[in-house]
This record gives structure tokens, C-alpha cells and sequence, in this order.
């Protein structure tokens, strides 16, 4: 296995660190009307910060932010396939292209 510098991010930190900033977008005590978090009998204001510490610390956490990000890639993934096969409006869902051919004869000057 290799070494991972002190410097470095270990995989886990990295994945705690792009989900706090990216997944797990808000968070809220439920009640509170000011929107913000409270853990331990202190009061927070949510930021990908403690995110990332919420996420390192807690696994269940991060088993469920990771199952949220599963989630949405699912669906992303879905949602471009079925664009990949919807014809667009243009083509009038022919292959070939929009363009019809034109009946009448060109005329050159």
C-alpha cells in the first residue's frame, strides 16, 4: 500500500472535503427558524467547512452524503441518456438532418 505524505489528502479526506463543499449544500436544526445548525448545545451557520469536519467525524454522515451522491449521479446519468435519445427539433426526428429537399429546381444566374 502506499504512503500518503503529511501534506497530502488521504482519498476519505478528499471525498469529505468536495462532499461538504458540494453535496451537502445546507444544513438546518429542525425548529429553528434562523436557519442555522446546532451541534452540542452551540449554534452554527453552515459552510463546506464544517461540512468537511460533520462528514470526517460521523460516518453515518458520510455513508449518507455518499449515498446522496450515488443518487444524483444516478440520476444525472439517466437524465443525459434520455437527452441522447430524444430527437431534437430541429432534425423533426429524422436521421439526416433538418433540411428537406427542395422540390423546385435551383436556378444559377
Amino acid at each position: 500500500m502506499a504512503q500518503v505524505e503529511e501534506d497530502e489528502q488521504t482519498e476519505f479526506e478528499a471525498q469529505c472535503d468536495l462532499m461538504g463543499r458540494y453535496i451537502v449544500l445546507d444544513m438546518r436544526t429542525k425548529g429553528r427558524d434562523d436557519g442555522k445548525l446546532v451541534l452540542d448545545g452551540e449554534v452554527y451557520q453552515y459552510d463546506a467547512d464544517l461540512g468537511e469536519q460533520l462528514l470526517r467525524k460521523n460516518i453515518d454522515f458520510f455513508l449518507w452524503a455518499s449515498g446522496k451522491a450515488q443518487e444524483l449521479q444516478s440520476e444525472a446519468f439517466s437524465l443525459a441518456e434520455g437527452a441522447e435519445k430524444k430527437p431534437s427539433k430541429s432534425s423533426s426526428g429524422k436521421s439526416n438532418g433538418g433540411r428537406k429537399k427542395s422540390t423546385t429546381p435551383s436556378q444559377s444566374s
